[in-house]
């Protein structure tokens, strides 16, 4: 099977534009929610000023104590949810036998037996707290913390800001990718300055 517009394949589906400009300077605004599968994606700063992009929901990281998942930071809340994201741990856990922990806290890690469970709440669209239902057991690092939009939520996405996010310098900073690791979470974007131009093109 061949990817959609790879060498010796015709492109048969159109090109998608969420190209616009920033309607509020100083807050962040949604490109593209959530979309389906595609084979290339360009993001391209049109503007005299930077802008920062962000992909994706929100975030957090967690710590442990005697093995097992303690408390929580939200490392960035997030907007524009209309459900509370899905959470879920990755790693953390080490194989019998060895004492290289290296890597564990990844989210290929190997995990424990008993691994935490929880759930997030909102406020105002952002993620507010992460509340533990289940600490877990077996823990030798922190786990990876993963959250990612209901399938009812396609607009939740992680907040850009002036220090936040993907950076793409003055007139024609540009982001591509193509092929298999293109993305299909949603897109946000941050400028300083209202009416600032940016062009988001996608091939699926």
């Amino acid at each position: 099977m061949k990817l959609v517009g790879a060498g010796q394949q015709q492109m048969r589906h159109p090109l998608f534009d969420a190209s616009g400009t920033i309607t509020t300077g100083g807050t962040p605004q949604l490109v593209l929610a959530r979309a389906q599968s595609r084979s290339f994606l360009a993001i391209q700063n049109n503007s005299s000023a930077g802008l920062l992009f962000e992909f994706g929901s929100a975030r957090a990281t967690c710590t442990i104590s005697g093995g097992a998942v303690s408390g929580f930071t939200i490392t960035n809340s997030g907007f524009n949810f209309t459900k509370p994201p899905l959470v879920r741990f990755m790693g953390g856990g080490a194989p019998p036998g060895t004492n290289n922990y290296l890597g564990l806290n990844q989210p290929n890690g190997y995990a424990p037996s008993n691994p935490a469970t929880a759930i997030a709440t909102l406020s105002g669209g952002s993620v507010n707290a992460i509340t533990l239902t289940n600490p877990g057991s077996g823990y030798v690092c922190a786990p990876f913390v993963f959250l990612a939009n209901s399938d009812l939520d396609p607009y939740g996405c992680a907040t850009p800001s002036a220090t936040v996010g993907i950076l793409l310098p003055t007139a024609s900073g540009a982001y591509m990718f193509n092929g298999t690791c293109c993305p299909t979470d949603s897109i946000s974007v941050y400028g300083g300055t209202t009416g600032q131009a940016f062009s988001v093109k996608w091939m699926t």
